[in-house]
């Protein structure tokens, strides 16, 4: 209901038990996709229990003991601004890093817009 999933969602499980481990992935095509489904879902109630939906942690790179992070804080999480500019440069076809090209001028005050077309007309009904 909020957008195209681009692979089915994961419920992690205990090995042992079978039973589930509390938490999920879901995975959307688009950032808007995910921003609504943690807009509409957090704080909702599934199978008697609220929910907490939020962008999941990056993984960490297990090749460099290097996180680059100060000692004791938390990983970043998916969804910030780099991401979705990646993302988008991704979408245009443009070159990673790109800056879109500025807004229009202004229009001088006092100048004439040209006013909208004209509707199509409305098809009509026979009876």
């Amino acid at each position: 209901a909020f957008g195209t999933l681009i692979r089915p969602p994961h419920i992690p499980r205990d090995d042992l038990s079978g039973e589930s481990k509390g938490y999920g992935f879901v995975s959307y095509d688009s950032f808007e996709a995910s921003d609504m489904a943690i807009e509409c879902m957090n704080g909702q109630y599934l199978c008697n229990r609220q929910i907490e939906v939020q962008y999941a942690f990056k993984k960490e790179n297990n090749l460099s003991e290097e996180t680059g992070r100060a000692p004791g804080s938390r990983p970043e999480r998916h969804g910030s601004k780099a991401e979705r500019l990646l993302a988008a440069a991704r979408q245009t076809g443009g070159p990673v890093g790109a800056v879109p090209p500025p807004p229009p001028p202004p229009l001088p005050p006092n100048s004439m817009v040209p006013p909208p077309p004209p509707p199509p007309p409305l098809a009509q009904s026979h009876r």
